[in-house]
């Protein structure tokens, strides 16, 4: 309640300034590694061993789109 009176008595840019200032600013974002140059046909070579060779066109983007955004998920093979 004593926050309140404090707040009216205050001018408006103070006040404004106060909700401002207890905004967090705080952004994150990941550190992007090149991804690996893989040769094609050792990443076809991994399609046809891990699935049969009746693989919908689906599946193999899904890996490869999986492995284009998380190049992580190759040193974990590792």
């Amino acid at each position: 309640m004593a926050l309140l009176h404090t707040a009216a008595r205050l001018p408006m840019f103070m006040t404004l300034f106060m909700l401002v200032a207890s905004i967090p600013l705080v952004c994150a974002a990941p550190q992007t590694q090149p991804f690996p140059d893989i040769p094609f046909h050792n990443f076809s070579d991994f399609i046809s061993k891990t699935f049969s060779s009746k693989v919908s066109l689906a599946t193999v983007l899904l890996v490869l789109f999986s492995m284009t955004e998380n190049p992580e998920l190759l040193s974990l093979h590792a």
